[in-house]
């Protein structure tokens, strides 16, 4: 693993009784890429997702983020750490406004804790009016959601709500944003506006990030680096070009046609 790496999974196990979700599995993550995990149904994508943000312990292995080891690190102290994900299925509250699901997602930020918040002394309150002005002019408006932040979720379209997990996850200032199926569901332009915030979040604000995702054209045009996993084991590495054309991976996708 290089002196860049930001994330470094070494020889990661992770077994639900007799089955091995994930199988001694080492890869790294380099600071301001953006990295691609493949992988056909039940390679173990979305395990390795939750073992790195922490809702599995691994069996065996480690985990080292940003040069700390966190294998056995709670969710919050990784999300505190700078390491931010979205998931398959969309995790937003319905019943609220755009502007306080993202607000949500910058708990983590806060240094107020909840018996301060609740006499709402004069830091918080200040602390909170930064926050708002953040989240206002860097995230909405970077992602270009000022028209409907004051709309509840559940009456938007699906592209537009998985733009609005996108912002709550970016609210968090993550060094590591972790994107689980960012554009399962959306039609080709929803899917080609979500790869240019993604190349945005990279080049623009400095952000790394690790995708898992079956379109496999957004991955070959985006990703500087392709992983491709299988029964929970690395079967390929490298350049989108290299890794399309891996045999294992073809293979593994049941023919060329399905990664191109």
């Amino acid at each position: 693993m290089g002196q860049s790496s930001l994330l470094s999974i070494n020889n990661v196990s992770l077994n639900f009784g007799g089955l091995k979700a994930i199988d001694e599995l080492s890869l790294s993550v380099e600071k301001g890429t953006i990295t691609s995990i493949i992988g056909p149904n039940g390679a173990g994508k979305t395990s390795l997702f939750n073992v790195i943000s922490g809702f599995y312990k691994p069996s065996s292995g480690s985990i080292m983020f940003n040069n700390n080891e966190i294998s056995t690190s709670n969710t919050h102290i990784r999300a505190s750490m700078g390491l931010a994900r979205t998931f398959q299925n969309i995790s937003l509250f319905p019943g609220m406004t755009v502007l306080d699901n993202i607000k949500l997602g910058a708990h983590s930020k806060l240094n107020s804790g909840l018996i301060t918040s609740g006499l709402l002394f004069k830091s918080v309150r200040d602390e909170e009016k930064k926050l708002r002005k953040f989240i206002e002019e860097e995230i909405i408006e970077f992602l270009e959601i000022d028209h409907i932040r004051k709309l509840p979720v559940a009456i938007l379209s699906y592209g537009l709500q998985k733009r609005v997990e996108l912002a709550r996850a970016l609210a968090m200032s993550p060094k590591l944003l972790m994107l689980d199926e960012p554009v399962a569901g959306m039609n080709r332009e929803e899917t080609e506006d979500m790869a240019r915030y993604i190349l945005d979040i990279k080049e623009e604000r400095d952000t790394t990030v690790l995708l898992v995702e079956h379109d496999m054209k957004m991955v070959m045009d985006i990703s500087d680096k392709v992983i491709a996993i299988n029964f929970g084991k690395k079967i390929s590495e490298g350049d989108p070009s290299f890794v399309s054309s891996d045999k294992n991976v073809i293979d593994a996708y049941l023919g060329k046609s399905e990664i191109l």
